[in-house]
This record gives structure tokens, C-alpha cells and sequence, in this order.
């Protein structure tokens, strides 16, 4: 096979953090027009090797060489990248949320004529890009205003802007539901179809299938082995990302729910993004929230946390009329929120792990007046990285170099120090491994056994299905129907999230979260 078939090689690429070697002499290449996928466990050094790539980071001294084009580069920065045809669309999304859309798509690239920024140019190339990927958003809307997916739309579409030859898209589809994700496929064929190459990162090795020829893993660091998908199945890639064998299975529930309601909600609305809404929650259940983005989930769950604006409605909490127009609100009654987005709003990126671990349960470690007792905190967040295997170099390592899955577990530590009654989860599996994912589904799972109660927000049918008790499905803010999860549920629950007429069919089962 001839070199020039490659539009990138990356050969013998190390890369080490205070010593630690998050990459080992690691090879990678990728075919002109192919999509590839980039594989491995959260913490296998994806995000490294491709941060390289993008040029935020550089490889050990005197460690490997890239090759773009058959020609040897060096990547000194993103804009460098960027210029050479290398783009990348982060799981965590880079854009600046009280900016535009537009403003977004040209950041740092405005196009300027006579010392004035040619608004009326932007706007015209920014249309042409959108109608040429399928989308259709205005220009002037605020990003903070967008949903997860639409920002990542607009992530992409700047990316796209930039004349790209390789685009990297990390967990694309990771808080997207099915119609967005088809939306998406269709963008990444059509990009295909004009040679551009991508670099594909997911842990839903379905659309791995679906939409790569070839698959690249890695494994701590090393690079594990190249390989058409046409030759391997995916449990081969799962145990092999992994090192070991995957059970996939959903865990068995040891209790079924208290028939005792913790949480009742009396039509409630919120702007204009639910409206009439009502249900309850009992104690020990795992009830989940479905529906397409843009569906009110996650504007629903903020309002049981105090975060979004109630117009009208009622919340009875154990038993009493409770108003709750605060996060500190909610805390102090027992009610914790597991945000989608960690990046914005679940983590501080630049403090220490002890930090984000102990964030949401400080009172418990004063010891005088204003003062904290730090080895209290160490203590808490040591028992804590113990229990859920939390992948750090120390407690003093700053979250953002972890792993997304890692920082994953840090967001669910912190939470369960505050022992809540009530834990909301908003995507709580998005962008982790199939390994991480049977542990938070455990974890979930021996929560809901000791008596906590979860509302759980999902994208992943499959998910909600094989975890909850029942399901409540919203569309378009107004609540759809309820149902007890079956074996063979998916199309009804389908059918509901995309506002379809469903036939039941002669089909009886019970719940997967309470077997």
C-alpha cells in the first residue's frame, strides 16, 4: 500500500505529565477520505494523541514525527492546525456561549474590509455552509439560548469553515437523541463524499459500525492494534478497549421501589419549555426522563433542583407543599443535580480533585470558624477514588487533565457525599467507556437499592429501559405518556419521543431496572 494513500501518519508519539506517560510510543495513520475510528477506555490517551494533533499539545522532546500529506510537521499550536486543515470538535464544546452564532463560526477569523468586519460576508458564507451540512439555525441567536446539540452543530459547522482536511469529532453524538444523531450522519457522509477525513471517537460501537472502515485502539497509552471493522465483531473491540471480558447485562434490582412518594409534581410549567407537567417519584425508584433534545428533560429536572423558573405548578416534597427556587434550596432538603454538562457547570476545571470531590459538602469538614480541615477532605475524597476506582496521579491533580470519564465519577463523588434522598442524573453515561458504564449502571443501581431516588435524564433508550422502574416520555415540553420498561420495548418507546401513533402490541414484561 502506498504511502501517499495516507493523508496522516502520526509515528512513535510519546507524551508524559509530571513523569507519568500518558502516551508510549504510540502509532497512528489514517487513509485520505476514510473514517476512522479512535478507540479505547476512558484514559487510553485518545484526547492526548488527538490534542497533539490540534496542536494544544506537543509530543516529548525528541519523541515521533506527524506526516500531513506524505510531508513532516510540526503542529506548534491550534491555530497552526487549524491553518494546515486540522479541526476538532471537543466532547466538552469550546464555544463561547454569550457570543452568536455567527460570531461563534468566524471567532478569531472575522472577515474584515476596509478595518470593519464584513458582517453581511460572514453571514452569507455562514448560510451557504449550513444549507451545504443540513441545518438550518438563526444566525443571531445567542449559543447560551441552544441547546448541547445545537452548539455542537455549531461547533462543527466552524470547523467546517476552516477549509478542513481532517476533522476530529470526539463523542459526537454523546448528548444527541436519534433524530439529532441522523441529522449528524448525514453531515459526516456529506463531508465524506468531499474528502474530508474524519477521526471518529466513540463508546457506541453501533455507530462505530455504522459509520467507520477501519478502527484504531488504544489501551494506557499504547497502541493496541489497526484493523478493518469488516474482521472484528464488536465484543472483540469492547473486551479488547477494555483488556478484559464485557458484561453488558443490566444489573438486577435487590429491592423493588417503596410504594411511599417522595416527590409529587402538580402541573408544572416553566416558561416556554414544559408545561402541565405531573408525576411522582417514590422512594428507591429509578424513574426515568425521555425524549428528543429540546423535549423539556433536563428544564424539568433543573426545576425540581431550584435552577429553572417555575410560571406556575406545585412540588410536594414528602408529603408537604415545598417551594424551591434555589440549588442551596434543594441541597438542604436532600435534593442533588448530576448536570450534562460537567465542563460549564460540574466541575472547576483548574482546582485540585480533593477540591471538586469535597466541593458540595464543606460543612462537613470545618473544624474552626471559616477553616477547613484538609485532612478531613483527604480523607473523604480518598475513600471516594477508592470506591469508584477514580484514575489519578493524586488528589492534587487538577480534574481537567483527567479523563472525561474519570471527571465523570469525580461530579458523582461529590454528590454522594452530600447522601441525597432525591439524585437527579442528567446523561449521566455520556462519553464513558462500555467498561465505566457498567460501573455507574451498578452504581445506580445499589443507590436506588438503599433507598435514594433517581430521576434519570438519558438520550439512550436502551439505557432508560434497562434501568428504570418506569419511564416518563416528554415531547415538545408536554408530557407524552408513562410506561413500565419491557422486554421489547424500544420501538413503542420510540414511537412515543418522535410523537408517532403506537399500536401495543400482545407483548407482557416487566420493568428491567426492578427484576
Amino acid at each position: 500500500m502506498e504511502d501517499n494513500e495516507y493523508i496522516l501518519e502520526m509515528s512513535s508519539i510519546s507524551k508524559s505529565f509530571s513523569g507519568v506517560k500518558a502516551l508510549d510510543d504510540v502509532s497512528f495513520k489514517v487513509k485520505k477520505g476514510d473514517i476512522h475510528a479512535l478507540l479505547g477506555a476512558n484514559g487510553a490517551g485518545k484526547s492526548t494523541l488527538m490534542k497533539i494533533l490540534s496542536g494544544i499539545l506537543h509530543p516529548d522532546p525528541g519523541s515521533g514525527d506527524i506526516l500531513l500529506d506524505g510531508e513532516r510537521t510540526v503542529l506548534s499550536n491550534p491555530s497552526d492546525a487549524q491553518r494546515k486543515g486540522i479541526s476538532i470538535v471537543f466532547q466538552e464544546l469550546a464555544v463561547l456561549r454569550d457570543l452568536s452564532v455567527l460570531e461563534n463560526i468566524f471567532l478569531n477569523r472575522e472577515i474584515v474590509r476596509g478595518g470593519f468586519y464584513n458582517w453581511g460576508e460572514m453571514r452569507k458564507r455562514a448560510r451557504a455552509i449550513m444549507e451545504d451540512l443540513g441545518i438550518d439555525y438563526d444566525l443571531n441567536t445567542k449559543v447560551a439560548d441552544m441547546s448541547i446539540a445545537q452548539q455542537q452543530m455549531v461547533e462543527i459547522t466552524k470547523a467546517v469553515s476552516t477549509q478542513v482536511k481532517v476533522l476530529i469529532l470526539d463523542e459526537p453524538t454523546s448528548s444527541l437523541a436519534e433524530a439529532e444523531t441522523l441529522i449528524l450522519f448525514d453531515m459526516i457522509r456529506k463531508l465524506k463524499s468531499r474528502g474530508v477525513t474524519i477521526i471518529y471517537i466513540s463508546h457506541r460501537l453501533d455507530e462505530i459500525f455504522e459509520l467507520c472502515e477501519m478502527a484504531t485502539i488504544l489501551r494506557d497509552g499504547k497502541f493496541i492494534f489497526t484493523k478493518p471493522l469488516s474482521e472484528v465483531t464488536a465484543a472483540e473491540l469492547a473486551s479488547t478497549m477494555i483488556g478484559r471480558e464485557i458484561n453488558s447485562e443490566f444489573p438486577r434490582r435487590k429491592r423493588q421501589p417503596s410504594e411511599d412518594v417522595i416527590l409529587q409534581l402538580n402541573n408544572m410549567t416553566g416558561r416556554s419549555r414544559f408545561s402541565n407537567i405531573s408525576l411522582e417519584l417514590r422512594r428507591g425508584e429509578i424513574l426515568g426522563l425521555a425524549g428528543l433534545v429540546g423535549s423539556g428533560r433536563t428544564e424539568l429536572g433543573r426545576a425540581v433542583y431550584g435552577e429553572f423558573p417555575l410560571a406556575s405548578g406545585t412540588i410536594i416534597y414528602e408529603g408537604k407543599e415545598t417551594v424551591i427556587r434555589s440549588s442551596d434550596k434543594a441541597l438542604s432538603l436532600g435534593i442533588a443535580y448530576a448536570t450534562e454538562d460537567r465542563k460549564y457547570d460540574g466541575i472547576l476545571a483548574r482546582r485540585p480533585v480533593v477540591e471538586n470531590i469535597c466541593l458540595a459538602s464543606l460543612e462537613n469538614y470545618k473544624k474552626a470558624g471559616l477553616f477547613l480541615s484538609r485532612q478531613k477532605e483527604s480523607e473523604a475524597a480518598a475513600k471516594e477514588i477508592s470506591a469508584l476506582d477514580i484514575k489519578v496521579r493524586g488528589q492534587d491533580q487538577e480534574i481537567q487533565t483527567l479523563s472525561g470519564g474519570n471527571q465523570q465519577k469525580v461530579c458523582l463523588s461529590k454528590w454522594l457525599l452530600v447522601n441525597p434522598k432525591i439524585l437527579i442524573f442528567d446523561e449521566p453515561t455520556r462519553g464513558i467507556d462500555v467498561g465505566a458504564k457498567a460501573e455507574f449502571y451498578h452504581i445506580i443501581c445499589d443507590l436506588a437499592d438503599s433507598g435514594t431516588s433517581i430521576i434519570m435524564i438519558s438520550s439512550e433508550e436502551t439505557e432508560l429501559i434497562g434501568l428504570c422502574d418506569r419511564i416518563v416520555v416528554l415531547r415538545e415540553g408536554k408530557k407524552v405518556t408513562e410506561m413500565t420498561p419491557y422486554p421489547g420495548c424500544l420501538d413503542e418507546l420510540s414511537h412515543y419521543m418522535f410523537g408517532l401513533e403506537y399500536t401495543k402490541k400482545d407483548v407482557e414484561g416487566t420493568s428491567h431496572g426492578s427484576n
